[in-house]
């Protein structure tokens, strides 16, 4: 979708423009378990981030913040572990509004805490692991879609 584009969704079996809050969404959920560590301001990425699977690295003034799969993560690293990753499976525009509102609100009024990674093309939400199943069935009973993630394919693929 682009900014020229309206944003369109079925009402009544009629296509409306509608806000974010009421498009519908493929949402993937990863299968790996993930951690978000803080290593001190000023760190070094380390070498055990590495991979072409889903992770995002953030520098700031307070600490590099280092989203990455679990097993990944030696245990001298000070990180909260045991977290799944759902992607929201759309390139979304900038111009597009409540997004994550929608989403992360849902959740919220289920006792269900998030850890949002947005990129340039889409957002990330992460739940804890023993909530996934729970976050799973709130988000489609909004009427999102689920769908198996085969986005990352393991290194002795050949690929």
């Amino acid at each position: 979708m682009y900014e020229s584009e309206a944003v369109y969704c079925r009402r009544k079996g009629k296509l409306m423009k509608c806000s974010a809050a009421e498009m519908k969404f493929t949402i993937s959920l990863f299968p790996e378990i993930y951690a978000i560590c803080r290593l001190p301001a000023g760190s070094e990425v380390p070498c055990w981030v590495s991979g072409r699977e889903f992770l995002s690295v953030t520098h700031t003034e307070e600490e590099l913040s280092i989203v990455c799969q679990q097993d990944k993560v030696p245990p001298e690293i000070e990180c909260e572990r045991g977290w799944r990753c759902l992607k929201i499976e759309a390139h979304l525009d900038f111009a597009l509004l409540g997004v994550l509102a929608s989403l992360t609100t849902a959740l919220a009024g289920r006792g269900i805490s998030v850890f949002v990674v947005s990129t340039f093309q889409t957002d990330y939400l992460l739940v804890r692991d023993r909530q996934a199943d729970r976050a799973v069935a709130v988000l489609t009973g909004l009427g999102h879609d689920l769908v198996e993630n085969k986005q990352y394919c393991p290194a002795s693929d050949g690929r």
